[in-house]
């Protein structure tokens, strides 16, 4: 069967018939007068005598995907935003501008429609999509852009280079539109030559997720042909396969390659040495990285703390914050604490992770910083609960410390935050019960000693909750003897506080018959010697080690965190990596074909039936297709070496 594509005369005949059809449409309606021009125009533009078929839709996809870079890391210069922002940081907080996607999603369109064209061999249609879009574009280069962004054409470099690259894309399509689609569209632009270059181009096209599927479903829905379209994708696998061995074929008999000779150290350790040294780099990598990114880190220290205490759910009994008792460690400050610790290998090595710069010392003001207003119904709860032996009663000890955010902007803060759960036995809540115990003198009222209350040394992390470092806590620093306390936490090992409950008679609030002013004070105590006698201090200390932050360039990928970087990225590189080298044995009958020109022209002849419209034949030849692939003897037949 005679399977040569017609000649374009008769292409050029059918353009003409539906010119005529038009014409006789639009004499119908009276406008032959306002379309002659554009008709007289139109068939100059296509006469065949003049053209000669090009395909240019390599080069117009290439600059549309440029322009599409530029409206993504430039979109900024076209929305009434007027100031540099970066893509990125909108992807890291969750949030797309709605006219950003907008932008994107009308270009993808134009895309989609440009393909479909394509396809189809539509000139007219390409003739009248390119009219569109220079009417589309021009206005809204010119007009909508300058008036949205408050910015000249003139002054919009980003723009410019847009229309720029936009204007290469249309002088592409009017060639296009001038030439005439060639009568033949034969597999990818990619495998028009085999060679090495053309073989890795088209690997790395293949790995590009959905790119392959989205080609291969448009140009099934809008190609004419008979076959299904899972058969169409098995034809496009079959031919990528065929032609990934071809340029192989090409490569050996380019670069041949003496037989029985042993490979020569170059390319052992060329190949292999380059190779090796990449594994062992993606296997290091996260250790490498978060290594040399902690060099380059800065010093985040908090800039407030809070710390608030309460008993069960009962208001506040205790606040108190602070924005100047913040003090850096010196080196000085710093080789004390170390000489503190000189007996401890596992506190020292703790307090070594960090420079002197990142240890603050934090000294919170023992006068809360409110007043304590509970109602006197709840006031009198709360005694019953204390002195109600069988209720669990707790206080908890919560510290807020607030740090400039991470890559955020200068006054963009976060807070790390953590606490510290406290039983308190039966004589802690016997004397709170007293204290707050209207009915007792104020000789009666004597500061309660609640030791474990809270850690002196607190780790804050560069992100999430701050936790106690249990390690570096001093057995003998409080020097209590006090029995029967049951703590939540380290037994023995927490800071130790004096809580007393003020008042103020002579506030103006008592003189008409209202409760005078009442305020909680804390003293953080030292020592208690065997007679219940303490020396304290007017102030809460915390030393916090504050994590370093990494800068905001690597931040996204730092924040993964070692564990992190092996389970996203080495694992899921290993595991590609473990696809090239398992399971190959299943596809030596497919991959070491000696020769597979004959299986590459079946499928070209595929592809040249379809165009020409012979869907007999193309199915017919599909079918052998598959025939030669299910028979291995077929397939051993058609692949052999060609002898001299």
């Amino acid at each position: 069967m005679d399977i040569t594509p017609p000649p374009e005369v008769e292409f050029g005949d059918k353009k003409r018939r539906r010119l005529s059809l038009f014409k006789h449409r639009v004499s119908t309606l009276g406008l032959e007068d306002l379309f002659r021009p554009i008709q007289k125009f139109y068939m100059h533009l296509i006469d065949p005598s003049m053209s000669a078929s090009i395909d240019v839709y390599a080069l117009m996809f290439f600059f549309d995907f440029i322009t599409y870079l530029i409206l993504i890391f430039n979109w900024w210069a076209f929305s009434d935003i007027g100031t540099n922002q970066n893509v990125t940081k909108y992807l890291e907080e969750d949030r797309i501008p709605s006219m950003f996607l907008a932008m994107l999603l009308v270009q993808f369109v134009l895309t989609l429609i440009d393909r479909a064209i394509y396809l189809r061999k539509f000139v007219l249609g390409k003739f009248i999509f390119q009219i569109v879009q220079v009417i589309a574009i021009n206005t809204w280069m010119f007009f909508i852009i300058p008036k949205t962004t408050k910015k000249k054409f003139t002054d919009n470099l980003p723009v410019q280079m847009w229309y720029f690259f936009r204007s290469i894309y249309f002088g592409l399509s009017a060639v296009q539109i001038r030439c005439g689609y060639p009568t033949r569209i034969l597999g990818n632009f990619l495998a028009k030559r085999y060679s090495i270059i053309n073989l890795v181009l088209f690997k790395m096209f293949r790995t590009l997720p959905f790119l392959l599927e989205l080609r291969a479903l448009m140009d099934w829905m809008w190609t004419d042909s008979s076959l299904m379209l899972f058969h169409w994708v098995r034809l496009e696998d079959i031919y990528a396969s065929v032609f990934s061995i071809k340029c192989n074929r090409k490569f050996s008999q380019d670069f041949p390659y003496k037989r029985g000779a042993k490979r020569s150290i170059i390319i052992k350790y060329g190949v292999g040495g380059l190779l090796l040294i990449t594994l062992i780099l993606i296997i290091w990598f996260p250790l490498l990285f978060m290594s040399l990114v902690y060099t380059a880190s800065e010093k985040n220290p908090p800039i407030e703390a809070t710390i608030e205490i309460t008993i069960g759910a009962y208001q506040p009994l205790f606040k108190a914050s602070t924005q100047q008792n913040l003090a850096q460690f010196s080196e000085k400050s710093y080789t004390s604490l170390l000489q503190e610790y000189h007996a401890d290998p596992k506190a020292r090595a703790i307090i070594k992770q960090y420079q002197h710069e990142d240890l603050v010392e934090v000294k919170l003001d023992g006068n809360s910083i409110q007043l304590w207003g509970a109602s006197p119904p709840s006031r009198k709860e709360l005694v019953n609960s204390l002195k109600d032996p069988l209720q669990d009663i707790h206080m908890r000890f919560e510290w807020f410390f607030i740090r400039r955010a991470i890559g955020g902007a200068q006054m963009a803060t976060e807070t790390s935050s953590g606490f510290n759960y406290l039983k308190l036995n039966t004589t802690i809540r016997n004397q709170l019960a007293q204290l707050l115990d209207k009915t007792n003198s104020e000789e009666d009222k004597k500061p309660v000693i609640i030791r474990n209350l809270f850690p002196k040394y607190i780790r804050v992390p560069s992100a999430g909750p701050s936790v106690a470092i249990n390690e570096l806590v001093d057995t003998n620093s409080s020097g209590l003897v006090l029995q029967g306390d049951v703590s939540f936490g380290v037994d023995g090992k927490y800071a130790a506080v004096s809580v007393v409950l003020m008042s103020d008679p002579t506030d103006a609030s008592s003189q008409v018959g209202s409760s005078s002013m009442e305020w909680w004070v804390l003293e953080e105590v030292k020592e208690v010697n065997s007679e219940g006698e303490f020396k304290s201090e007017p102030f809460l200390t915390i030393v916090t080690f504050n994590e370093r932050v990494f800068p905001q360039s690597v931040s996204f990928l730092a924040g993964y965190g070692i564990i992190g970087l092996y389970l996203s990225l080495v694992l899921v590189i290993g595991k590609f990596v473990r696809m090239f080298v398992s399971g190959i044995s299943y596809k030596i009958p497919f991959d070491e074909l000696p020769n597979v020109d004959k299986v590459l022209k079946l499928c070209l002849d595929i592809y040249l039936c379809r165009e020409v419209k012979e869907f007999s034949l193309e199915e017919d030849l599909f079918a052998k297709l598959m025939y030669i692939y299910r028979s291995p003897d077929m397939l051993i037949h058609f692949t052999k070496l060609k002898l001299d």
